[in-house]
């Protein structure tokens, strides 16, 4: 056994699947749409309780239970993915989505085995075991979309503003620390001990909701005193598309939809019009529609930042790239940024060149998409654009890196394509991904996504505009800006705190395995 006479509830040595599978549940419903951001606080409760008392297989079994519950509802769009971008037909897509949630689901496993196996050997709390554990094996966990447990809290302002201290992994680590210690407060009169560890806990949770509260009263009332840029945000809500269709009736390669959509808003007084990700236009294919483009926009005289899938000549070999092309008032091409961090199995393949059967599987859809080399930053007046695509913001470092100690007038603009998902969440929660980023960074942030929700993002975390999911639509918004103004603690060093976490989980398996080494000396 593993707690032994210490433990907390009496549950059984083959009970807790059911408390296992209310943890997933309630982990899953925190996530948008549901807004029940709150049940992610107190989720990991029936888990604590389930693995009282349990060997270690039973363990790993109670994790994974968790974490197939809560990947399944959290993540169900997966399988629409699989249907739309990996041409995965249903009932099979369910069982991809399953798939999924199982092989993620090995990270919850190995949280509650080695949470159990530290709390054994070390006999140390659960206040300090469990967030060290769960934050350091999840960001070191490889998944294709990044889970994180604080991605889930963004109508938690409060809650989420000293983030630009540690980023999105000293929130995971606070939402772990509380439900321990709610955990601890449940099982109090079984086991009296430990009341020492709910007092400093207690105390880091106080600190954090206190610095929350005074950095979001101080970033309101600063934005306040801002000026601001007019944004205009294209949102033509096209069908998505394994292949490049040819333009609608009425339309053409040189005039599209957006072009159309982007005179009005110029009309209105945009000063930088931004288009999403999702469609070919064809720029780098055809001079006809370079010169085509470079004419409208002349006429707008309006700055353009859009998205397209381009081609480079390596030698005698084409180079394919999903690109952020910027052009300025006079419509001339002023510079590139080609997407760095691609989605696997959709935008190249892993293994496909090894194990021919997983190409016949997956097909040829993007796989041979090359990976941009640097990032860029595009200077329109005085702002300065950080451009990144669809995927890219859920990589907190990764963002953090082109901010930077030099962040004066930054800007994140994301342009997204999230057809793939259809009708479901994922659109909100990738959403609710960038508001973290924003205020990990302290910079406005743009999000223009094809078929919506678009969104300007301010400092604090609050939606300046959000449109509707799943229309058609051109706004010009109001988005604060100062260009004097942004970047933080986390910006500047944005591994600190997660690599002080993993150095103390190196620390604790280290103790560990030396107990162990003196235990079997002394029994030897």
């Amino acid at each position: 056994m593993i707690h032994g006479e210490s433990r907390y509830f009496q549950v059984g040595k083959t009970g807790g699947y059911g408390l296992a599978v209310v943890s997933g549940v309630l982990l899953g419903i925190s996530y948008p749409d549901f807004d029940l951001f709150l049940c992610g606080w107190i989720c990991f409760v029936p888990l604590l309780i389930a693995l009282d008392d349990k060997s270690y297989i039973q363990a790993y079994l109670i994790g994974l239970c968790t974490g197939i519950f809560a990947l399944s509802i959290g993540f169900y769009w997966i399988a629409n993915w699989a249907e739309n971008a990996l041409r995965i037909s249903f009932p099979f897509s369910l069982l991809f989505t399953l798939l999924y949630a199982f092989c993620i689901g090995q990270a919850f496993g190995l949280v509650t085995v080695l949470y159990c196996w530290i709390r054994k050997n070390l006999q140390w709390d659960e206040s300090i075991i469990l967030p060290v554990v769960f934050v350091a094996v999840f960001s070191l966990f490889p998944m294709i979309f990044e889970f994180k447990l604080g991605d889930s809290q963004s109508g938690f302002l409060p809650a989420i503003q000293p983030i630009e201290f540690t980023g999105i992994y000293g929130l995971d680590f606070i939402m772990v620390l509380f439900n321990v210690l709610i955990f601890k407060l449940v099982g109090l009169p079984l086991r009296p001990t430990g009341r020492g560890w709910i007092l400093i806990g207690g105390f880091i949770l106080l600190i954090w909701f206190v610095i929350g509260g005074v950095q979001l009263q101080k970033w309101d009332k600063e934005i306040n005193s801002w000026q601001s840029r007019p944004i205009g945000i294209v949102q033509p809500n096209r069908m998505v598309s394994l292949s490049r269709p040819m333009p609608k009736e009425g339309y053409s390669r040189e005039s599209p939809l957006e072009m159309e959509m982007s005179q009005i808003l110029s009309e209105q007084g945009a000063k930088l019009i931004v288009w999403p990700e999702g469609h070919f236009f064809g720029y780098t294919y055809w001079s006809r529609v370079q010169v085509a483009f470079a004419r409208q926009v002349t006429q707008m005289a309006t700055p353009l930042l859009f998205y397209d899938a381009t081609f480079k000549l390596a030698g005698v070999k084409k180079q394919f790239f999903n690109t952020i092309l910027y052009m300025n008032e006079s419509g001339e091409l002023v510079d590139s940024y080609d997407k760095i961090k691609l989605v696997p199995f959709s935008e190249y393949s892993p293994l496909t060149d090894k194990i021919p059967l997983l190409r016949w599987i997956l097909g040829d859809y993007l796989d041979n998409l090359t990976p941009g080399s640097q990032t860029k930053i595009f200077k329109i007046g005085e702002m300065r654009i950080i451009p990144r695509i669809c995927y890219e913001p859920l990589f907190p470092e990764f963002v953090a890196d082109s901010i930077g100690s030099d962040a004066a007038g930054k800007i994140v603009l994301v342009q997204s394509q999230d057809g793939w998902f259809g009708k479901t969440s994922q659109p909100n929660q990738h959403m609710a991904t960038t508001v973290m980023r924003a205020i990990e960074n302290r910079v406005p942030l743009i999000h223009v996504i094809n078929n919506g929700p678009s969104a300007v993002i301010n400092p604090a975390g609050r939606y300046v505009f959000k449109s509707e999911g799943f229309t058609r639509g051109q706004w010009v918004v109001a988005m604060p800006f100062h260009p004097g103004k942004g970047g933080s603690f986390f910006s500047c060093f944005p591994g600190l705190f997660i690599n002080i976490i993993r150095i103390g989980f190196g620390l604790f398996l280290l103790s560990g395995l030396f107990i162990l080494r003196s235990t079997y000396q002394e029994k030897g």
